[in-house]
């Protein structure tokens, strides 16, 4: 008992420790790629409003504000573990330090959070840190802590804020809407996503809905009456899931992240405290295996992927780096874990990337049974140059694209061939810059055309208001189907980056400089 009460009390050496093994075997789940790609071009180009990288150009701002800075300090391993630490020890702090219910939730807690570090939520983990802190510092009426730890949370994840919200709302009316204002900073992060983010939607399986709905109601019948905000809490929680079931959003089946993370050590809590150990050893059981499910999951995928080593994608990425002139955009099929997205994109860019949600908005056909017909005009519309195909095992959002493949059609040619890779050319596609200007420099900041002559140039990149121009006279329009419209008001060189600032669009007498009609200006409204 002696070992239990001392792991219990240094329950974050439970938690570090297990971290510890985790980043020791070098394991490292499939969130991770998009994690360090983030990181990468935070490294390379410091703080980005927009990648040009990933689908044709995204926005960086709507995912995660902090954690590419703070994993280009610390490594994006060590960061989501000295998070997984800071939330045992804030978790350890709420529910005390004596007696049954504080020891069984403490250890419960510090061994399950490390499942974020192993499935790669590393700024969900981060966030998830700061949001127990802001509760710690209302319960402790440090309110302008509250306030500072709710922001921080909304800046590494704007889930992690929707849920500090929700805690919020369960909170007021024990403790008064004066105590839990702070935690109204996490709106910031929230908002962000809303104003300046991708958008899209992520999936909500009914399978997942209804055990979230059954989480929520069960959690209100075993929870007694003395735990107020606990049961408001779980109405609350339910309440949430049902809009975000029937309406496409960003958030979706990442509602389950809430319960996976809490739904344990809360029952372990509430249950002692209610004087129901055998209840609770009842209920342990499926609580874990659904705590312990996406982890074991994470665990079964990453397991012995060769495509998580950056040495599978040498030879296939001399090829690519060989024929960028002129650049040239390249589509790989999902695979199952995503590497694709950090080794290749750091080198060339990718008609995709690795965001569910952005994926799901842009490029839903390919989700669901592909003919080679439709795989062309995709392939023609997203002015992909090459396509390659590994020997990984593949993601939903690509086993339509390898079926295909698998069979390649003849507007396939193919030029490049190695133990992992196959790589096609894809005849007459459509060049990223088409129009009075050729594109000779693409990279994840900016563009950069050269013409001859002065007028507009379709570049195939995603259109944003806040295009500035570098370099040269030029201004912006936006296509009909999404892209950039260059106009360029003198001959020669002309770099365009992404930047909040000035709104350099058209207006009716620059066009008309260069001979163009001001009618263009009716596809911006």
């Amino acid at each position: 008992m002696r070992a239990v009460r001392w792991l219990s009390d240094h329950a974050w050496v439970v938690t570090a420790v297990t971290s510890a093994v985790v980043a020791a075997v070098g394991f490292r789940g499939g969130d991770f790629a998009a994690q360090d790609y983030r990181v990468w071009v935070f490294k390379t180009h410091g703080f980005l409003v927009w990648d040009l990288n990933w689908y044709g150009g995204h926005s960086d701002l709507g995912y995660s504000v902090l954690f590419p800075a703070v994993g280009a300090v610390l490594g994006t391993v060590p960061a989501t573990a000295a998070a997984c630490v800071a939330s045992t020890l804030a978790w350890g702090r709420l529910v005390g330090r004596d007696g049954a219910p504080a020891i069984t939730s403490r250890l419960w807690f510090a061994v399950l959070i490390v499942g974020d570090l192993i499935i790669g939520r590393a700024p969900f983990a981060c966030s998830v840190a700061a949001a127990l802190g802001a509760v710690l510092a209302v319960r402790e009426d440090r309110r302008l802590l509250a306030l500072l730890a709710a922001l921080v949370a909304s800046l590494f994840s704007p889930l992690g804020a929707f849920f500090l919200l929700l805690v919020a709302l369960a909170w007021w009316p024990t403790v008064g809407w004066r105590r839990v204002l702070p935690l109204g900073g996490a709106a910031v992060g929230v908002g962000m996503a809303v104003l300046v983010g991708d958008g899209g939607w992520f999936p909500f399986p009914w399978t997942s809905f209804v055990g979230q709905l059954v989480i929520a109601g069960v959690g209100l019948l075993l929870t007694p009456r003395t735990f107020p905000v606990l049961r408001r809490g779980l109405a609350w929680y339910g309440v949430a899931c049902v809009p975000l079931f029937l309406v496409p959003t960003p958030i979706g089946g990442n509602m389950a992240r809430f319960s996976s993370i809490v739904v344990g050590p809360l029952a372990a809590y509430v249950l002692w405290r209610a004087g129901k150990p055998k209840l609770l050893a009842m209920v342990a059981a499926p609580l874990l295996a659904f705590q312990l499910q996406p982890v074991i999951g994470a665990i079964h995928d990453a397991a012995g992927d060769p495509s998580s080593k950056p040495a599978y994608y040498a030879g296939m990425l001399r090829f690519l780096e060989e024929h960028q002139q002129p650049p040239s955009r390249v589509e790989i099929p999902f695979t199952l874990n995503h590497w694709e997205a950090t080794y290749v994109a750091e080198k060339v860019p990718l008609a995709r990337g690795w965001e569910r949600q952005i994926d799901l908005k842009l490029n839903a056909e390919l989700y669901r049974p592909l003919t080679a017909g439709a795989y062309l005009t995709w392939l023609r519309e997203n002015a992909v140059r090459y396509v390659a195909l590994s020997d990984a095992p593949l993601d939903e959002g690509g086993e339509a694209e390898g079926a295909v493949l698998r069979h390649p059609p003849s507007w396939l040619r193919q030029v490049y061939a190695d133990a992992h890779w196959r790589i096609w050319e894809v005849e007459g596609t459509k060049p990223l810059a088409e129009g009075v200007a050729r594109m000779v420099a693409l990279s994840p900041t900016s563009f950069t055309l050269h013409s001859d002559g002065v007028g507009l140039t379709l570049v195939r990149v995603r259109w944003s208001p806040y295009w500035q121009v570098e370099m040269g006279t030029g201004c912006f329009l936006k296509d009909p189907a999404g892209w950039t419209e260059v106009v360029q008001l003198a001959p020669g060189a002309l770099r365009a980056s992404l930047r909040l600032g000035e709104n350099q669009t058209c207006t009716s007498v620059q066009l008309q400089e260069v001979g163009l009609s001001p009618t263009l200006l009716e596809t911006q409204r």
